[in-house]
């Protein structure tokens, strides 16, 4: 007996978003970007929606609307040993995972890169 795969349940589409939500398609489009044009209680709304129905965000739109739960902030430092840069593969694998982490629990990602030893200046 061959084994039928269980159906691979599909991602919401901008137009589902839109129906669910009583707005425009375009509104959707504009709310998932972070568009000033669109009020945050619409947006929050929007992609409250979006991930109850496993919309697939592309990786260029922000984490949510302003008003993330929480933020994140990642500082990479650079090796003392060797000459590193942020765009290291080993970098970017980690920053990768720590967004699609930041993605699910809501949160904002900040990241920053600290080239070479801080000197601090006291008087």
């Amino acid at each position: 007996m061959a084994d039928n795969p269980a159906p691979s349940r599909r991602s919401a589409t901008l137009e589902d978003i839109a129906r669910e939500a009583g707005v425009s398609i375009s509104t959707v489009s504009r709310a998932l970007n972070d568009s000033p044009s669109v009020k945050r209680r619409t947006k929050q709304q929007i992609w409250q929606i979006a991930r109850a129905h496993d919309y697939e965000f592309r990786a260029s739109m922000p984490s949510g609307p302003i008003g993330a739960d929480a933020t994140i902030a990642v500082v990479v430092p650079a090796p003392q040993a060797r000459d590193s840069r942020v765009s290291d593969p080993f970098f970017l694998e980690l920053l990768a995972g720590i967004a699609e982490a930041a993605r699910e629990r809501n949160a904002d990602l900040l990241i920053s890169h600290r080239a070479r030893a801080a000197i601090w200046i006291t008087r």
